[in-house]
């Protein structure tokens, strides 16, 4: 999507909702989204563009899990996961036993 195309579609929200109802602007993290964040800014100077911290955390997290040593450990403990669920009996065990309650 274009920066045009999203900054038309975010100015008509905000003029449907009322200029006094709207305060802040929350997009994704993505270029186009800064550029249309610095033109709602501009053009609403009272309001606010903030990029979503759950887009930034995906982003580090996907990044983190890239890492040799957390794809080791993510490896392991889906391993684990598998059998823990395959096998009923050590379903059972884990989900009754006080070992394992937190």
């Amino acid at each position: 999507m274009t920066t045009k195309y999203i900054y038309g579609h975010i100015k008509n929200v905000i003029e449907t909702m009322g200029l006094d109802n709207v305060v802040q602007v929350i997009t994704n993290n993505a270029s186009n989204y800064k550029v249309m964040g610095d033109l709602v800014m501009r053009y609403y100077p009272s309001f606010v563009w903030t990029p979503c911290a759950t887009h930034y955390l995906n982003i580090l997290i996907a990044d983190i899990a890239k890492l040799p040593w957390v794809k080791d450990v993510v490896t392991k403990a889906k391993h684990i996961m598998n059998f823990t669920i395959k096998k009923p009996k050590v379903w059972l065990y884990t989900k009754h036993s006080r070992i394992w309650n937190f």
